[in-house]
């Protein structure tokens, strides 16, 4: 099986408690992990190459919301960051095994 090679994705991050993080049609899930990396600054109390979760609050077709630990509550960010900020999916895909009934 051939995978494809993930690419950033552009993001926008809200100042705000809980922080907002929009990307169009993102397709992320409950417990999926990702990491940002910016051309200036992330906004206060996010990290550049950080592993973040994505939590259940606050989730839609177009954005979601982060915690520092699965199953996590949700973080703020407290200054406006700078540049263009993007994110990728560090957790692989999902796959469930499927056991054929021999009967």
């Amino acid at each position: 099986m051939k995978f494809s090679k993930q690419n950033y994705i552009v993001a926008t991050i809200t100042t705000a408690t809980p922080a907002v993080i929009t990307s169009n049609a993102h397709e992320l899930y409950a417990d999926d992990t990702i990491e940002f990396i910016t051309s200036g600054a992330l906004p206060t109390g996010l990290v550049v190459d950080t592993t973040y979760h994505v939590i259940l609050s606050g989730i839609t077709a177009n954005t979601w919301q982060i915690s520092a630990t699965r199953g996590g509550t949700a973080l703020a960010t407290t200054a406006d960051g700078s540049g263009v900020h993007q994110w990728i999916k560090t957790n692989r895909a999902r796959i469930e095994p499927f056991v054929e009934d021999n009967k």
